[in-house]
């Protein structure tokens, strides 16, 4: 290059630093401070002076600058992490009107958040500004100034992820459109790096723009100061979002970005209606350079004065509360909160505010309102009627925001000398018949109140008052009644609480008439039980149609009628006027049962009718109870004989409960019975007749007198044969002659020593001579309970002639302390049935549980003539024997069973015999038991027969007949063995 082309060269240079404007170099006038909200703008405006780098006035006009008001600046550009920080929707190019930066994100009012006020910049044409400002809330705000120059967005580059320190690099990028790759991004920095590009944003059209941004690593974008893109913790995914922007307007716009690791890319594009999408140009961005001297700190926007009505308001007890009668009170307040146009607070006493309370009502309202500080005055207002108010509250003659009011006053509290009574139950009244007046409650101006708690208090005095009842209507009006009972008069004092009401100084006379009988109404209260044959009464109350008993009555002026119906007809005398309204009449119910009595005044029931009456059985009366059952008739001697009385009332009902004294003596023998309450009137008697006649008389009593039918003839016949009580006779039973005939006579009798009639009853008899051989005999039954034993005697010398009854009903047992039946335990112990499931116990008391041996005898009877099957359950360890002859001949017993060997297991043991139908033969059974549990039964079963128990009734146990066996001298004696039991081995003979 030459020298000339050289010198041209820096020639242009130097026009051009002189020619442009560059924004450090440019600079503003002061602003004057502190200025209102509402002042004229000209006290809120600044001058730039554009200037070049030289710092000389340009001079031409045609530059971008803008000025922009923010309060809490500070706050919120050290907020660098949490980006929360959020303008609120509140700036203002003038008054009222919103900039276009608030309309293009969808702002909302943010109350702690700062203040972002766009100021409006004219180009004076002569290189000089003028910028205007008209922030609408108080605060305190930095004004930023600077110059937008269009080609790109001003980028700041750090070697850290946090925006920290100072930038590497720091310039305008024409467009954000960069993939570095792996490749540097600040001079050193591949990793761990960000980049913010601030400035603005200039769209050619007034539409909706789609802004989308792609980035690996994290990126956030803000538009007009509000975030609408955060991807700073999600990687490579494209995002957008819908804002609305205005043609030829600069819209503020800032993007972070930050690389992690790996690829790093970034790229910032546009699309509307009208744009295809495509990278931001660099025509659209402009980057910002503040002036010198920006920005300009403590910019104080002070509030209006005087206040502004509309954004006035006001709150308080006094205007939400209905307020009370009278002074003021603390219910009478109010607040009143003073804001100027924008809705900014006072802080100080307004000097030019006129305020009023006014109020329009039933009565005349004193209102009042004085500064309190800072923003609030206090305002009351009072009255002392009650009832509906609009009340006014007006600043400058203008209503504040709320007014009027509507609003209300109630009634101070009760003054009982203001309070009133009326109503005709004041002066008169009816007996029966509800009287009534009324009390008004009044505060101490007059004012009914509205409540219903205050202590109203009526009295009535004079015979018989009746007491009066209150009830609450409403507004302090009290409903006062009563009902009189007695006519006469009565005295009435009203009182709220201690204090006489105003009326009538609280005491009035009442004048009362009598009422007139009312069926419904009358009542009766009969007890609701009754005894048969007891007479009852039945009494009815006549009463006013309000239940007041009259005093007064007879036939001639009330008739009432009863009915009775029930299990019997029954019938009342008539009904008579006892006095004071009650009439009465007498009932006598005779049969037990529920019975229901209608009382009727004319056609008409009265109350509670119709009536029961349970009757229950009277006292138990003997002419009238009676006694059933054959033992009144026939009785066996010996034998326990019973029979059932049924006590009666006098009305023939059987008695509830035990009442009666029941007793029975039978005449033959003086034997007296015993009786046992069976309930419904039943008793059952039992009474053991000792003495046969056929003619005896059993006397059945009840309370010492004799019941229906008593005495009763009664016939008692003998008992069963008692061996101990029969006799044995002859000259045969001492002495006797060889081949001479001796004849004995027996005599059977019952327990009670009664002589048998008939016979048929089981004799065994054993003549045995000397040498122990048995004679032959013949026995012969008269079939009168006697009998004659015949035999000869052929040997001289002492005999024997023994003689035994069969009883039924059991085996005699003998119980032994060996296995063996030789150590006796006990003899002679009847069992009934052999039936025992000993366990591990012992049989009997004081016998072994283990080691013992029991040995039953006695005879048998079956009742046909087949084959019989014995069975015996054992357990283990134990054995048993089974005897039974085959006939009534000697040595005819026959092992049936033989279990006796302990090593047979638990189970049944069974064995077969012939039996003869009615004939008595006899039966032996022996059992041992070993170490364990012990059990023994006799059971038995045929082909007509099922397996059952041997009962009683088919065993019979023997006893010697008086003093049997005897024993005569110089006889022949015969031995007659009854039936003996011969083991297998013929050792040995049992005799049972």
């Amino acid at each position: 290059m030459n020298l000339n082309r050289l010198l041209v060269y820096v020639s242009l240079l130097i026009y051009s630093a002189r020619s442009a404007t560059y924004g450090p170099s440019s600079t503003a006038t002061a602003p004057t401070n502190p200025t209102q909200v509402n002042s004229a703008i000209a006290g809120r405006r600044v001058t730039i002076t554009a200037k070049n780098s030289l710092s000389v006035n340009t001079g031409s006009g045609g530059d971008l600058f803008i000025a922009e008001l923010y309060t809490n600046n500070a706050s919120c550009d050290a907020n660098l992490y949490t980006y929360s920080c959020k303008p609120s929707c509140s700036p203002y190019t003038s008054p009222n009107t919103p900039s276009k930066s608030c309309l293009s994100s969808s702002h909302v009012t943010v109350p702690t958040g700062p203040n972002w006020v766009i100021a409006t910049v004219a180009d004076n044409g002569d290189g000089t500004y003028t910028a205007d400002y008209a922030p609408e809330l108080t605060g305190t705000y930095d004004l930023n100034i600077g110059l937008a120059v269009p080609g790109g967005l001003r980028g700041k580059y750090y070697d850290n992820m946090w925006f920290l320190n100072s930038p590497t690099i720091n310039r305008v990028d024409s467009s954000i459109s960069f993939n570095w790759g792996l490749s540097a991004i600040t001079t050193f920095g591949v990793d761990y790096v960000s980049v913010r590009w601030e400035g603005k944003l200039k769209p050619a059209y007034s539409q909706t723009y789609t802004i989308y941004v792609t980035a690996d690593d994290g990126v956030r974008l803000w538009l007009d100061r509000r975030l609408i893109i955060d991807n700073w913790s999600t990687c490579c995914n494209e995002s957008w979002a819908n804002v609305a922007l205005s043609a030829g307007y600069l819209h503020d716009i800032k993007i972070d970005y930050r690389e992690i690791q790996g690829i790093a890319s970034i790229d910032l594009s546009w699309s509307a209606p009208s744009v295809a999408k495509e990278i931001i140009p660099s025509s659209a961005l402009y980057s910002v350079d503040q002036i010198s001297g920006s920005p300009i700190k403590g910019i104080v926007i002070t509030e209006a004065d005087p206040p502004n009505s509309v954004q006035t308001t006001a709150s308080g007890p006094g205007l939400t509360a209905s307020i009370v009668a009278g002074p003021v009170v603390s219910g009478n307040k109010f607040t009143v909160l003073a804001k100027d146009l924008f809705g900014n607070l006072l802080t100080a006493q307004s000097g030019s505010a006129v305020w009023t309370v006014t109020g329009s009502g039933p009565g005349v309202v004193v209102g009042a309102i004085g500064y309190g500080y800072g923003p609030y005055y206090n305002g009351s207002w009072s009255t002392t009627v009650s009832g509906a108010y609009t009340l006014s509250v007006k600043l400058g003659g203008n209503h504040i925001t709320g007014s009027p009011f509507l609003l209300s006053c109630g009634p101070a509290i009760t003054s009982a000398g203001n309070s009133v009574a009326f109503g005709s139950g004041l002066t008169s009244g009816t007996v029966g018949l509800s009287s009534s007046f009324w009390v008004q409650a009044r505060d101490q101006y007059g004012n009914n109140v509205t409540w219903g708690t205050d202590p109203v208090k009526v009295t009535l005095s004079g015979t018989n008052a009746p007491t009066a009842g209150i009830t609450y209507i409403s507004n302090g009006l009290y409903q006062v009644f009563y009902t009189p009972i007695i006519s006469g008069s009565l005295t009435i004092i009203v009182k709220i609480g201690t204090t006489l009401i105003l009326t009538s100084s609280g005491s009035f006379t009442s004048t009362i008439a009598v009422g007139s009988v009312h069926a419904p109404s009358c009542t009766a209260n009969p007890s609701g039980t009754g005894v048969a044959g007891v007479q009852s009464s039945f009494a009815i109350t006549a009463r006013d149609e309000f239940g007041n008993q009259l005093t007064t009555g007879g036939g001639g002026i009330i008739t009432f009628s009863l009915s009775l119906t029930g299990p019997a007809s029954l019938t009342h005398d008539s009904i008579t006027h006892a006095g004071s309204g009650v009439y009465t009449t007498l009932f006598t119910p005779t049969l037990v049962g529920t019975y229901q009595m209608v009382a009727m005044l004319g056609t008409v029931p009265i109350s509670g009718s119709p009536f029961t009456v349970v009757v229950s059985p009277g006292a138990p009366v003997a002419s009238t109870s009676t006694a059933s059952g054959s033992s009144l008739s026939t009785a066996i001697s010996g034998i326990q004989q019973s029979f059932n009385v049924s006590a009666r009332d006098s009305q023939s009902n059987l008695i509830a409960v035990d009442a009666a004294v029941v007793t029975a003596v039978v005449s033959c023998g003086g034997v007296s019975g015993s009786s046992s309450w069976l309930g419904g009137g039943l008793y059952k008697i039992i009474y053991t007749p000792s003495t046969k006649g056929s003619s005896c008389s059993l006397t059945v009593q009840i309370g010492g007198s004799n019941i229906n039918g008593s005495p009763f003839t009664l016939k008692v016949t003998a008992g069963a044969a008692e061996s101990s009580t029969s006799t044995v006779s002859g000259s045969g039973l001492s002495t006797s002659i060889a081949g001479v005939g001796v004849s004995l006579s027996v005599v059977l009798k019952d327990l009670s020593s009664n002589l048998l009639v008939t016979g048929g009853n089981q004799l065994t008899v054993s003549i045995a001579q000397p040498d122990n051989s048995l004679l032959p005999y013949s026995l012969v039954d008269y079939g009168t309970g006697s009998y004659t034993i015949s035999y000869t005697p052929k040997q001289t010398g002492s005999h024997s002639a023994t003689i035994k009854l069969a009883h039924v009903g059991g085996l005699d047992a003998t119980y032994y302390n060996d296995q063996v039946m030789v150590l006796v335990n006990t003899a002679n112990v009847l069992d009934p049935i052999i039936h025992h499931d000993w366990g591990y116990s012992p049989a009997i008391t004081g016998l072994p549980a283990d080691m013992f041996s029991i040995r039953w005898s006695g005879k048998i009877m079956s009742s046909t003539s087949e084959i019989y099957r014995f069975t015996i359950p054992l357990y283990a360890n134990t054995g048993a024997r089974l005897y039974i002859s085959t006939s009534t001949q000697p040595g005819s017993a026959k092992l049936v069973i033989d279990a006796w060997s302990s090593a047979i297991g638990a189970g049944d043991v069974f064995g077969d015999i012939a039996m003869v139908a009615n004939q008595l033969v006899n039966i032996g059974i022996e059992f041992h038991g070993d170490l364990g549990q012990a059990q023994i039964g006799l059971y038995w079963s045929s082909g007509s027969l099922s397996k059952q128990l041997v009962p009683s009734t088919a065993l019979y146990y023997i006893r010697h007949i008086a003093s049997s066996p005897y024993t005569g001298t110089n006889l022949l004696s015969i031995l007659f063995p009854i039936i003996p039991f011969v083991e297998e081995k013929g050792l040995e003979v049992v005799d049972v």
